[in-house]
């Protein structure tokens, strides 16, 4: 018996060094994971608004500064023109663009890199807030700008194969 008590004691002893090592190891990865997600964090959305049948870029200090500098390290910036149009036409698509291009022209002349930078827009539709009022109105006149922390994976779909 007692030689029974001085293995188990042993294997015992093995068990909980191993426990120990295995939990350190556990706990070194979390903050690993957790060091990777901080700098990984999610993409932020800024927005831009503009005066009535305006392309002026008009940004306060503080908030360009920090835009400009997320903007120079971001792999992919998106610049989306909208207005506060009710429907689709020439007029508003355009203005639409030129508030786009407008951001994208002030975010370049502040250093970031053309080649990161992709401006689509919107005429009309999808607005902030409530279209029927000048308030409303002035806050759907914008340029969203969406800085990727990483770029956007393409989902693939596998070829189906023919019988």
């Amino acid at each position: 018996d007692l030689q029974n008590t001085r293995i188990l004691a042993t294997e015992s002893s093995r068990l909980a060094e191993t426990t120990a090592a295995t939990l350190a190891h556990m706990a070194a990865r979390q903050q690993l994971l957790a060091s990777i997600q901080e700098k990984a964090a999610a993409n932020s959305l800024r927005v831009v608004h503009f005066a009535f049948n305006s392309t002026q870029v008009s940004i306060p200090t503080a908030e360009a500064s920090a835009l400009v500098e997320e903007a120079k390290v971001a792999p992919l910036v998106l610049l989306r023109g909208r207005t506060d149009g009710t429907a689709d036409s020439s007029a508003e698509s355009r203005i639409a663009q030129a508030r786009a291009n407008a951001v994208r022209d002030y975010l370049v002349a502040s250093g970031v890199d053309p080649t990161r930078i992709r401006t689509t827009h919107q005429p009309s539709g999808d607005h902030l807030a409530d279209n029927r009022n000048p308030q409303g109105r002035s806050l759907n006149r914008r340029v969203e700008i969406e800085v990727y922390r990483t770029l956007p994976i393409a989902q693939q779909t596998a070829p189906k194969q023919q019988p």
